[in-house]
């Protein structure tokens, strides 16, 4: 930081990976966003980048490997939309404060591909509890029922939400000893 202004920083490699650092002063907010190819290969970077990021936040031990789980069950329902063939983008938004880390997930799918493959598959994504609208927390019914019962353990808020061509997801976790916001 330099005084008192947001420090901001962008990595670039060949254009497939890009990460981006914001840090505030005064119990404010910090941001560190990623983004990458939307394969499983990138969830080793999620995961690292969310032990960085729980460890800024002063989490604890147990919470910064609950947090490196969660974001792996997170992306990996969300990977679930694209097809084995489809291309699409991976976005990861890591916001943290003294009282909690939260994680906005994004996955879309590219629909720049000259031969059509890129579309987001109809109906993709699991139906939730809530009525099978695609909103919610992870999925109620197979492997979307595994899923949600570990992030019901591991992090203290989820949600996730399907729509054509993108899938959305957020969970929160508190510091030990934070209060609710």
């Amino acid at each position: 930081m330099t005084n008192g202004k947001a420090h901001h920083r962008t990595w670039t490699r060949a254009g497939a990976l890009a990460a981006r650092s914001e840090e505030r002063r005064g119990g404010q907010e910090s941001v560190v966003e990623l983004t990458a190819p939307a394969r499983p290969e990138s969830l080793q970077l999620a995961r690292m980048t969310a032990a960085y990021v729980a460890a800024q936040a002063d989490l604890v031990y147990d919470d910064v490997q609950d947090l490196r789980l969660a974001i792996d069950e997170l992306c990996m329902s969300l990977l679930g939309g694209l097809g084995p063939r489809d291309a699409g983008r991976l976005t990861l938004r890591f916001c943290w404060d003294d009282r909690a880390v939260e994680v906005h997930c994004t996955v879309e799918a590219d629909r720049d591909r000259s031969d059509g493959a890129g579309a987001w598959h109809a109906g993709a994504g699991p139906a939730t509890a809530e009525g099978g609208d695609g909103t919610g927390p992870v999925a109620a019914t197979g492997s979307g029922a595994w899923a949600r019962q570990i992030l019901e353990a591991l992090v203290d808020d989820h949600a996730v939400s399907f729509a054509p061509g993108r899938c959305l997801g957020w969970l929160r976790k508190q510091r030990v000893g934070a209060a609710n916001p």
